[in-house]
């Protein structure tokens, strides 16, 4: 590079970048962030760093504020794109009007559509088929909990051709016979089956040969093995959730054996939830099944030594959630699996602590991410830092600890304590505050606490502790704290200020607990 080259590149600042080219750069960054940017410079503040074609449009008429007119005027003057818009209504006849007038507007772009009715109200149906009619780029449509209206006047629906994922917790299979006609491509199906749901069957089974994606919510027992008598062979993710099943040890040979059939024919399953209480011969048997599995969420009463030796031998297996059981993890005649990468544990109960992470030790060498929620165990009742430190402790390859007490109030001394002795260089943690017992005392300067990042929602944290546990965290260089009280634009500054080798922000949403 010559010199002349040398000393232009050296003067050439972000300031240079023509706008366009800064509202790709911000693009990187989160909302929030944007918005911060926006405010760096007077010609900053008239970039557009947005993309409306990812943004989510949410049109609120439940709540009956009195503002539903101008806020429908000012979107229907809206040139904006926006592909994914949700509505949340009432049993309202003029609200109903201004939700069509704004689909209407919006149509030609929108993919994703949302209506999310208020206290279970009754919706028309008309609704349904002016979205038939005006949506025809539509490919994902959820419906949530309601009930559409009987119409005896003459409606018309149109095929939604595009439509590949459809979320249904109404009536509308029992008022629509032709509502397979309607919606020929979806791939993706959630939906609820109930006592009375044949109408719910039928449709299910029609598309059970083309489905990749399936989530059902039984309030039947019995459609749990009507649904295992069918077939899915191209499916990939399967959600099912079944209050009242229990398959226990003393359950019939051959309600096992059309459950272990369902899933021997399940060869592309990759994602597999279940909500529903089975026994072990079931566990065993779907993971010798599906050997592809990535992700297993089980919610059962207890998770027994067998199930794991059987979850071991799943070499794909990435994530493995255990929900609402009493667990108890086998010491021996089980083989490391080096795949699994996260482990969430959610209200469920130790039966020895000490075992089970002499278990996850060995068992899940690869182990980078632990998520805990509302654990107990049976000599650790209420010792919260006591019970998650005796679970998570020496585990070398952990990255990310996540901790969820939503309701605790923790002492900001055993706190630092377990931080120091057991978090890794990542920790989000939720909780309903901290507090610091004993302000006038100061954290001991030999205790070294690894965290460079923590993720923090305390919704009642003061200034003082906050930073306290700022100046204990030596090594802290990424404080992201959930908007509260406290989180005012002159605190974060004061805290920017006293400690500039930490970025301190704040947003009206952190990040603790990753969805499914």
């Amino acid at each position: 590079m010559s010199g002349k080259e040398t000393e232009m590149c050296s003067k050439t600042t972000i300031q240079d970048l023509p706008d366009e080219m800064l509202e790709q750069i911000l693009l990187f960054l989160s909302l929030d962030d944007r918005r911060s940017a926006l405010q760096v410079s007077r010609r900053w503040s008239t970039l557009k760093p947005f993309d409306w074609s990812t943004v989510q449009l949410v049109v609120d008429f439940a709540r009956n504020t009195g503002q539903e007119g101008n806020y429908h005027r000012t979107l229907l003057a809206s040139s904006r794109q926006y592909r994914h818009l949700v509505f949340y209504f009432g049993y309202d006849s003029e609200k109903y009007e201004l939700l069509v007038d704004i689909l209407r507007h919006f149509c030609r772009k929108v993919e994703t559509l949302k209506l999310i009715p208020n206290n279970f109200v009754p919706v028309k149906l008309a609704l349904f088929a002016d979205i038939t009619k005006l949506c025809s780029n539509l490919r994902h449509l959820h419906i949530d909990a309601c009930n559409f209206d009987y119409s005896r006047g003459e409606l018309e629906f149109h095929p939604m051709d595009k439509l590949e994922e459809l979320y249904l917790e109404n009536n509308l299979l029992s008022l629509i016979p032709s509502m397979k006609d309607i919606t020929p491509n979806i791939t993706r199906l959630h939906m609820q089956i109930s006592y009375y749901s044949e109408e719910a069957r039928l449709f299910l089974r029609y598309f059970s040969s083309q489905l990749v994606e399936l989530e059902i919510w039984f309030l039947s027992e019995d459609y749990f093995l009507t649904v295992c008598e069918m077939q899915f062979p191209r499916l990939e993710k399967l959600n099912f959730y079944c209050v009242d099943l229990e398959i226990l040890p003393g359950a019939s040979e051959l309600e096992v054996e059309l459950i272990d059939l369902f899933f021997h024919q399940l060869p592309l399953l990759r994602e597999v939830t279940l909500r529903c209480n089975i026994d072990d011969r079931v566990i065993q048997n779907l993971c010798r099944s599906c050997v592809h599995i990535q992700f297993l969420c089980l919610s059962l009463d207890y998770f027994l030594q067998d199930s794991f030796r059987a979850i071991c031998e799943l070499k794909n297996l990435q994530h493995l959630r255990i929900e609402e059981a009493a667990v108890n993890v086998p010491l021996d005649s089980y083989i490391p699996t080096k795949s699994l990468q996260k482990l969430s544990l959610y209200s469920t109960r130790i039966v020895h602590q000490g075992k089970f992470n002499t278990f996850v030790q060995c068992a899940f060498p690869s182990l980078a991410v632990m998520e805990m929620l509302h654990l107990t165990s049976r000599t650790n009742e209420g010792r919260f830092f006591e019970l998650h430190g005796a679970i998570c402790s020496k585990i070398p390859s952990l990255q990310r600890l996540v901790l969820s007490e939503p309701a605790a109030n923790i002492i900001l001394g055993p706190f630092l304590e377990f931080c120091a002795t057991h978090a890794p260089k990542e920790l989000r943690f939720k909780c309903w505050n901290i507090l610091d017992v004993f302000p006038e005392e100061e954290i001991p300067a030999t205790q070294q606490i690894p965290v460079q990042k923590l993720i923090l929602d305390a919704p009642l944290i003061s200034p003082s502790v906050l930073q306290k546990l700022i100046r204990s965290m030596r090594e802290l260089r990424w404080l992201e704290l959930a908007m509260a009280d406290y989180c005012s634009p002159e605190v974060i500054r004061s805290l920017r200020e006293q400690f500039p080798r930490c970025y301190v922000v704040a947003r009206r949403k952190v990040l603790i607990e990753e969805p499914l």
